[in-house]
């Protein structure tokens, strides 16, 4: 007889499912990416150009500032970011995606969408309502 699996596995199971295709989809190996940077790279495509600090990816993902300085400093490296000075705090320097930073965005939108796709096959709009609903509700008893 099949063990059921309990929901802690079935959600881990999803998410490294998920994570391990995006970084596939998108050759974040040979590129030298993580799934953070490729979290980072999401985000700052997202926020707009006054929001984009290190200090709002601090807030935004909840990592500490040396996390956020070494990634950053990664994605620099690699020539997917670049820091340009804030007009409106001279403490603080904005961060701009480059030509080949919006292009790896591009991708990552492209994949997302395939691996959505792929993720939702077989499954009725009901069944699809009743998840995000059930995760929903799940996310709201962690935020209390």
């Amino acid at each position: 007889m099949k063990k059921e699996t309990g929901i802690q596995e079935s959600l881990m199971g999803l998410i490294h499912q998920y994570k391990k295709n995006i970084r596939h989809a998108v050759n974040a190996r040979e590129l030298g990416l993580t799934g953070m940077h490729v979290r980072v790279i999401n985000i700052l495509a997202r926020l707009p150009k006054s929001e984009a600090t290190a200090n709002e990816l601090v807030k935004l993902l909840g990592r500490d500032k040396a996390q956020i300085a070494r990634l950053l400093k990664e994605l620099i490296f690699n020539g997917l970011v670049t820091k340009q000075e804030n007009p409106l705090d001279k403490r603080s320097q904005l961060l701009v995606l480059t030509e080949q930073g919006k292009q790896l965005t591009q991708t990552i939108k492209q994949a997302e969408q395939q691996i959505l796709a792929q993720m939702q096959a077989g499954l009725t709009p009901e069944e699809l309502s009743l998840f995000n609903q059930i995760t929903l509700k799940m996310m709201n008893n962690l935020n209390r």
